[in-house]
């Protein structure tokens, strides 16, 4: 497994996985998202899933990762999404935070 690093060349490599629009100015990223009152306006919002934990489980949601077999967990030297199988499990990703290791997983999956 590669180690990645926080910042904003995995936030974008992370939202074009996504499939997700966009804008990457003054070395952050920012989602287009639209607005929650149905307005049907866009806005552009921070996003640095490696960074910050509620972005990176935004991108696991939207992206699927956590399944009836698949769970984050840590152990003594760093947090790991794991997959549950018969009668093994396997590690799909580690890293230092727990946004880094659903980063890496998120990179993973098949598009």
């Amino acid at each position: 497994m590669v180690e990645i690093k926080a910042g904003a060349e995995l936030d974008r490599a992370v939202a074009e996985a996504l499939g997700m629009i966009f804008d990457v100015s003054d070395c952050k990223v920012e989602l287009l998202i639209l607005s929650e009152e149905d307005s049907g306006i866009a806005e552009l919002v921070p996003f640095a899933p490696s960074k910050d934990l509620n972005d990176a489980f935004y991108a696991s949601e939207q992206a699927g990762l956590f399944t009836h077999n698949r769970a984050l967990r840590v152990n003594r030297y760093h947090w790991e999404i794991i997959e549950s199988g018969d009668p093994l499990e396997r590690v799909v990703s580690k890293g230092d935070t727990p946004a880094l290791a659903i980063c890496a997983a998120i990179l993973t999956l098949p598009k």
